[in-house]
């Protein structure tokens, strides 16, 4: 299924796949029922799309050429290898499958210290593909840790060890994150 979200700020937005929150799969999904799952219902919105291309109206202003004064480029673009690999490594044995409250709150510490300098570093420095690969990695990965922690079960493939069984008392439903309206 895809979703349209028409009543977002974003006309002609859609989700499929992971995002589109289908549960085609169930609970326990793996990378290559999500990549068939992303794969079939690509067709219907390739459809939909060529449908409502006139529909949505694009801005008719030109974009401005990227204006670098006041950024750095020192050469510094081993920080983004590093910590990206920092982020997975973190993700991998803190955050993974088997995981625990005590593990989960080091992950925090170090995910959120490291998502403050990537943004840090956005914001002064020329933006590359890796960079914004490296933002977006930073803003999943705290994502993902800040849900872990303040889901007390264990459920589906995920198990902490500080709470061995299935809630569904308290737990049977979707987790929505929303960033706050300031």
């Amino acid at each position: 299924m895809v979703i349209d979200a028409k009543n977002s700020v974003l006309p002609g937005l859609y989700a499929a796949g992971e995002v589109a929150c289908v549960s085609v799969h169930g609970a326990n999904r793996l990378a290559s029922n999500s990549l068939l799952e992303a794969v079939v219902f690509a067709q219907s919105v390739v459809s939909t799309m060529r449908e409502l291309k006139n529909a949505v109206s694009l801005p008719t202003q030109d974009i401005l050429p990227w204006n670098a004064e006041g950024t750095f480029n020192r050469d510094e673009w081993v920080y983004i290898v590093h910590d990206k690999h920092v982020i997975q490594s973190v993700m991998w044995d803190y955050v993974g499958i088997v995981r625990s409250d005590f593990r989960l709150a080091r992950a925090w510490r170090r995910i959120n210290m490291i998502a403050a300098e990537v943004e840090d570093f956005y914001k002064k420095t020329i933006v590359t593909n890796d960079l914004i690969e490296l933002r977006n990695i930073a803003t999943v990965a705290t994502l993902i840790t800040h849900c872990a922690l303040n889901r007390k079960e264990s459920r589906g493939l995920h198990f902490n060890t500080d709470y061995p069984r299935r809630d569904d008392v308290f737990w049977k439903h979707d987790t929505l994150i929303s960033k706050p309206v300031s």
